[in-house]
């Protein structure tokens, strides 16, 4: 489910968008999460099956593994917010806010966005270990992220083209996969090709809350009692003015495929420019 609004000119509605999961929840939503002043709406297949792709705690559009056209066109219907279509069927759970998120930024001048991009980049994290491995301290990982690296590639060529980025809006995340069958699906269902989860709990995956950000511990190579991945996103992302707080979520990232987003939301205030004056 999502926390949202719905916004009129003349009253502004929280809102608890509920669609199909494949979990048994389906009274959580309606039972625990409404009080008063609350609005509820639910949003279902035609055929009533649930793919994980319909799951809209995070929005994506994909190919392959695709998301009911129920769903699709209703994202397609918000006409001033045109949906942006990205490749994510290599990965395992098929979330984009595995591989990419925004940070805002002060700098809204012309020609700047008022936010950069984070992609995830196992050649980031590849030189980053190398380099440790040059002052003398032990690397053990494999290289097998090249399929991994070509299909963030294929996002980070759409990315630029949709939303007019540089390469300087983009920040490169050192971040490690490995490929595996899909978990929950029979042998006899199973594809012939793997599918890709991080190798360790997702620098990706934080939550964005100003200019303070909740980022996953990744339990990475210990360099003179200091991670070397945590060392590394505050080089990145501290000089832009975020403050990193490390979240520890490692049993529930890598023994159940979860992450702190599945268990923490972020309440946004509505926009101050309205959806209304907005030309599409």
């Amino acid at each position: 489910m999502a926390f949202c609004y719905t916004q009129a000119p003349h009253k502004t509605t929280s809102l608890i968008l509920n669609t199909p999961r494949a979990p048994n929840l389906d009274e959580f939503p309606m039972k625990y999460s409404l009080s008063p002043g609350i609005g509820y709406m639910t949003h279902d297949t035609e055929d009533h099956k649930v793919a994980s792709m319909d799951s809209i705690g995070n929005v994506m559009v994909v190919e392959g593994r695709t998301m009911s056209k129920t769903l699709r066109d209703f994202l397609y219907a918000q006409q001033v917010q045109a949906p942006v279509e990205l490749y994510s069927d290599w990965l395992m759970t098929g979330h984009v806010d595995e591989f990419m998120c925004f940070i805002p930024t002060d700098e809204k001048s012309e020609g700047k966005k008022g936010f950069q991009l984070l992609l995830a980049s196992p050649g980031a994290c590849y030189k980053l270990f190398q380099e440790k491995q040059k002052e003398g301290y032990d690397d053990a990982f494999l290289k097998q992220n090249e399929y991994v690296e070509k299909c963030i590639h294929l996002n980070h060529d759409i990315l630029k083209t949709e939303l007019g980025l540089v390469e300087q809006d983009i920040v490169e995340i050192p971040q490690l996969f490995c490929l595996e069958k899909l978990t929950n699906v029979p042998s006899d269902q199973q594809p012939k090709r793997l599918f890709a989860r991080p190798y360790f709990p997702n620098l990706l995956r934080m939550i964005v809350m100003g200019k303070n950000l909740g980022i996953p511990k990744p339990f990475g190579p210990q360099i003179k009692g200091t991670c070397c991945l945590e060392e590394k996103m505050r080089c990145l992302l501290e000089p832009l003015g975020f403050k990193c707080t490390f979240i520890s979520d490692f049993d529930c990232y890598l023994a159940d495929v979860g992450d702190i987003c599945a268990c923490a939301t972020v309440c946004w205030v509505p926009f101050a420019f309205k959806w209304w004056k907005m030309v599409p």
